[in-house]
């Protein structure tokens, strides 16, 4: 395998990772809180002799976009939206996650819930829990909870110092092993949800740019190949 095909199948590389990338956010458009992603790639420079240089490309990592999606008002009083830095704190046994995502709602229990049945924490670490006597729910903006009964709990608002770093898992939830920090500007919204960022249009015009691109090169493959052969079948015949 020459030169040209080795950077063109590097191309085709990262493409396959871009593509993949773009399927996932398209498929995440409808999900509360999401951010889009994208690749993070690396260059690579080989001397291909005396004088020349080829350059190869890696996938390294991806980005997060981290800019707020729209806020879409449900008028429910335990769809809770962050506007602003900060995410949700969500218990998982001896484990806390955080999330974007605030469409809580109340398990049999009474305690405050996401919709796989995680609790949301307070700012002292502990599952909120509502009484009988608690209708009338009210949000604040610095995440006070109260209802007719008094004030029940404080939602515990967090932020981090390299939110890219938050590792993504399941049910709109991330991980990490860095400290929380008090967010610098942030407040909660009552009765509405934050939108996913992804924006479809966006996504599927850099999937077809994409995918034409991809079949350019693999042309290019094609091309270089069949050069190769019919020089070899020449020289077989002379």
């Amino acid at each position: 395998m020459d030169n040209t095909q080795y950077i063109a199948l590097s191309r085709q590389m990262v493409m396959r990772r871009q593509l993949d990338f773009i399927a996932h956010n398209i498929a995440n458009a409808d999900t509360t809180g999401f951010k889009a992603e994208k690749p993070l790639f690396v260059q690579y420079v080989e001397k291909a002799g005396r004088k020349d240089q080829i350059t190869l490309v890696s996938d390294f990592g991806s980005v997060r976009d981290l800019r707020e999606g729209a806020f879409q008002t449900t008028g429910n009083p335990l769809d809770l939206a962050i506007h602003g830095d900060g995410y949700f704190a969500i218990g998982q046994g001896n484990d806390v996650r955080y999330t974007r995502n605030g469409h809580f709602e109340l398990d049999e229990e009474s305690r405050l819930v996401t919709s796989a049945g995680d609790p949301v924490l307070d700012i002292d670490g502990r599952e909120i829990q509502l009484g009988a006597g608690d209708t009338d729910i009210t949000v604040g903006p610095d995440g006070t909870i109260s209802s007719r009964a008094g004030l029940i709990a404080r939602l515990q608002i967090v932020a981090f110092e390299r939110p890219q770093d938050l590792n993504r898992e399941a049910n709109s939830l991330y991980s990490t092993n860095q400290d929380p920090i008090d967010p610098r500007n942030s407040s909660v919204v009552q009765g509405a949800i934050e939108e996913s960022n992804v924006v479809p249009v966006v996504e599927m015009t850099n999937m077809i740019t994409l995918l034409r691109s991809y079949q350019s090169v693999q042309k290019l493959i094609d091309t270089d190949h069949n050069q190769q052969r019919d020089a070899v079948d020449k020289i077989m015949k002379a």
